[in-house]
Formats: structure tokens, sequence, C-alpha cells
């Protein structure tokens, strides 16, 4: 290999600038999960049975205000 030149070429680096200021952080997650939405079954409220079920089960059930006094006063 004697008279073989190797000729080398490096290319220039190329640098991305942006002038947009720091990078951005990722958004912050929260620290807790939140809790799930829980579905309620029961009786819809201000309904026919959900009148008749309050009404026979609590003696002091105002229907106008949807209220009751507990039996523990």
């Amino acid at each position: 290999m004697a008279g073989a030149t190797a000729e080398m070429t490096i290319a220039p680096a190329r640098c991305k600038v942006s002038t947009d200021g720091p990078p951005q952080s990722p958004p912050r997650r929260p620290a807790y999960r939140p809790r799930p939405v829980q579905q309620s079954y029961g009786i819809e409220p201000w309904t026919g049975a959900w009148h008749e079920y309050c009404s026979s089960r609590y003696l002091s059930f105002n229907p106008r205000t949807g209220t009751y006094v507990g039996y523990d006063g």
C-alpha cells in the first residue's frame, strides 16, 4: 500500500440553535391520584319512589325540603 493515500473529509458540525428560551420541563403530575367518581344506584331523589321510601322510613321526613331528623336527634 505504498503510494496509496487516504483522503479524509470532516464535515462541519451543525448545531440547532433555539431562540425560544430555556428548554421547557415536562408538565408536573399531581402528587396524589384523584379518586374515581362513584356511581350511586339508589333511588333517584325527588321521585315518587324516593318520597315513599323516606316517608315510610323516617317519621320526621319533610317532603318539601327532602330532609329528616335522624333517630339520634
